[in-house]
């Protein structure tokens, strides 16, 4: 339920602030959302299968500030992260402290950077909440932090800032090892949605593969520390990673029916170009290298992880989308309302298809530490810690 409430708020202050261009209260509310964000993600309890590892690690793993040493926490065991749980570790805090103020850190960063790309925040902040929301405050805390220290890097490339941007990937290297991947990123800006771009879409499928049958090649990429290469192994050679879990409707319904509205909005913002919409063209590279890891990770699931490094792009193309037909002004503002949720249903569709599961939901929070069997079914079967109310 408390999800559903988030979504409706967001989708009236889309309607009155993004379509209708009030402005009185615009600045509170968005930052009324951003709270909302940070706490929603912050106190929650065993919500996200990974979410019980981070939480034994905190209690169990890492170390207080006085034992932390960078030559146990070296590059590849993300140090970065791990100190900030010594730190909370240290205080004497409990582990939803460390929740809080990684969702604090991601969201801020990411409302910050829909202000700074787009007028409009709110809509955004409704596509990211039931696109990206759940994965990267609940599922993937290390990856999320490198993924919103990224963006900015991204803007200094495009700005051949190449001296900041990479100190900015370094920063995010120190988060999650699997940042080196996008290190190559700032060489592929060339990438646009014609010819050869459809081609590398295309090709996409076929280079995953390749890298599935070369394990011995794709566990050499990761093997920085010996517990990555271990897991990037494990990726590879297993169903679920290697591929072999999902079928067409898989990848069509709950992948590729989402990705190709951006790309619709794409083309729409290059037949009809103005100033602001000139600016959203610039991020063209980025949604053309999410999609080609999208193909591949039809090939080998495992890069999922790097089409969640362009995410944002996508929640900014399909914003535009979204609002550009709401705004038409065919029909009366409510009446072009109904039709654009008419247009995106098959993307609303598939958003719940791929929020099926109890990873999420029902909420649960610290608070009163609700366990939900559904939940810790998945839980066991991933073998992940069982639930534990002194734990939070």
């Amino acid at each position: 339920m408390i999800y559903l409430i988030v979504i409706i708020l967001l989708l009236l202050l889309s309607f009155r602030y993004d379509i209708n261009g009030k402005t009185r209260g615009r600045e509170l509310s968005y930052v009324f959302v951003l709270i909302i964000f940070v706490m929603l993600a912050g106190l929650r309890w065993r919500i996200g299968v990974d979410t019980p590892n981070y939480l034994n690690r905190f209690y169990y793993v890492y170390p207080t500030l006085d034992k932390f040493s960078l030559a146990d926490y070296p590059i590849g065991k993300d140090p970065f992260y791990v100190l900030m749980n010594s730190f909370v570790k240290t205080l004497g805090f409990r582990f939803y402290v460390v929740q809080i103020i990684h969702a604090a850190f991601v969201n801020i960063l990411i409302f910050k950077y829909f202000k700074k790309h787009t007028k409009y925040v709110f809509t955004c902040a409704f596509f990211y909440f039931i696109t990206a929301y759940s994965s990267y405050c609940t599922e993937i805390m290390r990856g999320s932090m490198s993924i919103v220290i990224c963006l900015y890097a991204y803007d200094y490339f495009l700005e051949k800032k190449w001296f900041k941007g990479y100190l900015l990937l370094l920063l995010a290297l120190m988060f999650h090892v699997q940042t080196i991947i996008i290190f190559v990123t700032p060489f592929l800006l060339f990438l646009r949605f014609n010819k050869f771009g459809v081609f590398a879409l295309l090709v996409a499928p076929f280079a995953g593969y390749f890298i599935q049958i070369t394990l011995g090649d794709y566990i050499e990429l990761f093997e920085m520390a010996e517990d990555v290469g271990a897991k990037a192994e494990k990726y590879a050679t297993s169903d679920k990673y290697g591929g072999q879990e999902h079928n067409w409707k898989f990848f069509m319904v709950r992948q590729v029916s989402l990705y190709a509205y951006a790309f619709l909005s794409l083309i729409i913002v290059k037949t009809n170009i103005n100033g602001a919409k000139q600016h959203l063209c610039r991020f063209e590279p980025f949604l053309m290298l999410g999609a080609v890891f999208l193909m591949m990770r039809f090939s080998i699931e495992i890069f999922y992880r790097f089409v969640e490094y362009y995410n944002i792009y996508f929640v900014l193309f399909w914003s535009e989308l979204f609002v550009s037909q709401a705004s038409r002004m065919d029909f009366r503002k409510p009446l072009s309302y109904v039709r654009t949720f008419v247009l995106f249903f098959p993307f609303f569709l598939g958003v719940i298809y791929r929020n099926s599961d109890a990873r999420v939901i029902p909420y649960s929070s610290v608070i009163e530490r609700s366990i939900s069997k559904e939940r810790e079914t998945i839980m066991m079967v991933k073998k992940r810690p069982v639930a534990n109310r002194n734990l939070y």
